[in-house]
């Protein structure tokens, strides 16, 4: 599955109607040279 704002909203959609209260979203792993202690 690629990583997509669009399919994760779908998703988050689709379990929130089966009765799921919160999701946890990882950012995709193309932004991890970016998340230094200053950008944090």
């Amino acid at each position: 599955m690629r990583e997509s704002a669009k399919a994760t909203i779908e998703f988050i959609k689709k379990i929130a109607d089966k009765g799921v209260d919160f999701a946890t979203i990882l950012l995709p792993h193309y932004f991890v040279k970016y998340m230094t202690d200053d950008a944090l």
